[in-house]
C-alpha cells in the first residue's frame, strides 16, 4: 500500500460523508419538531390549569361576598340577600370600558399597616379579610419580604365606577398586584320554567318563581327589589371573563367591550339564599 492510499484511508476514517451529515441533521430536526409539538400544548395546559385554580379561589371569594353584609353596608342594604339581588341585577348589562361592572383579582395586602377605612358608598370590599392596604414592593424590601409575615394574598371583589376606583387603582399597581389576572363577572338569573327546569333569564332582570297558588299574581313577574321577590333563593349563572389587561386605565377607561373578550373563561351556576 503506497502513501497516497494510506492517507486517503486515514482521511475517510476521520470524517463524515455529506449523506451522513444530512441524515443526522434530519434526525435532529425531527426530534426538535416533535419536542416543540409536545411542549407547546403542555405549557398552555399548565398555564390554563394555574389560571383555573386562581379563578377558583376568586370565585369562592365572590360567592362569600354575596353571602355577607359587611360593617357599614347596613345603611344601604337590610340583608346580604338584598345586596346580592342588586349586584346580580345591576352590573351585567352594557359591559365595557367606563361601565359599572364587577371585577375579581388578587393583590398583596400589607400585614404591617392598619386596614384602611371603607368608603360609605362602596358596595363591595375585598372578601374574606377586609380592606388591607396594598403591600408596596420597593428596593428596601424587594428581596426580604415574606408572605404571611409582611403580606398576604387578598381576594378583591370590586365594582368599577361605584366609589371604589381609588382602591382599585392602588391594588392594581404593578408594585403590589400578585400573580394572576383580572376577571369580569357577568350574571343572569336561572328562571324556573314551572316544570322543574331552570332556564336562562335576561341580563339585568329578576323574575319571581312560579307559584302553586293560581291566584298569585306576582308569580312570574319581573321585580325591582328584593322585598318584592317571593322566592327563598335566586339561582343564577356567573360568567367569568379574563380581561386582556390588568392596567387600571384599561379597565376603567379603556376602549374594550365584553363582546371582544371571547367566550367566558369559566361559567358557573350559583345561588344566593335569604
Amino acid at each position: 500500500m503506497n502513501r497516497k492510499q494510506l492517507a486517503s484511508k486515514r482521511h475517510f476514517r476521520n470524517g463524515f460523508s455529506l449523506v451522513e451529515v444530512s441524515i443526522a441533521m434530519a434526525v435532529v430536526a425531527i426530534m426538535l419538531t416533535s419536542f416543540v409539538a409536545v411542549f407547546g400544548p403542555a405549557q398552555r395546559n399548565i398555564t390554563r390549569s394555574l389560571n383555573e385554580k386562581n379563578l377558583s379561589r376568586l370565585s369562592d371569594g365572590f360567592e362569600y361576598e354575596l353571602s355577607v353584609l359587611r360593617s357599614g353596608e347596613e345603611e344601604e342594604f337590610s340583608t346580604a340577600f338584598d345586596k346580592a339581588f342588586e349586584i346580580i341585577r345591576d352590573y351585567s348589562t352594557d359591559l365595557g370600558g367606563g361601565a359599572q361592572c364587577v371585577i375579581l383579582y388578587e393583590y398583596k395586602g400589607s400585614l404591617s399597616v392598619a386596614p384602611r377605612s371603607r368608603e360609605e358608598n362602596a358596595a363591595l370590599s375585598p372578601a374574606l379579610d377586609g380592606s388591607l392596604v396594598p403591600f408596596v414592593v420597593d428596593s428596601s424590601n424587594r428581596d426580604r419580604s415574606v408572605s404571611g409575615r409582611d403580606f398576604t394574598m387578598q381576594t378583591a371583589v370590586r365594582i368599577v365606577g361605584n366609589g371604589q376606583d381609588t382602591e382599585i387603582a392602588e391594588e392594581l399597581n404593578l408594585t403590589s398586584i400578585g400573580e394572576g389576572s383580572v376577571y369580569l363577572v357577568r350574571m343572569r338569573q336561572l328562571v324556573d320554567n314551572g316544570g322543574g327546569e331552570l332556564t336562562l333569564g335576561n341580563y339585568g332582570e329578576i323574575i319571581n318563581p312560579p307559584s302553586l297558588d293560581p291566584d298569585d299574581t306576582a308569580a312570574g313577574q319581573t321585580v325591582t327589589s328584593a322585598d318584592q321577590y317571593t322566592g327563598s333563593y335566586i339561582a343564577f349563572q356567573a360568567e367569568f371573563f379574563k380581561l386582556k389587561s390588568s392596567a387600571f386605565n384599561y379597565i376603567v377607561n379603556g376602549n374594550w367591550d365584553i363582546e371582544d373578550l371571547g367566550k367566558p373563561f369559566v361559567t358557573k351556576n350559583l345561588a344566593v339564599r335569604r
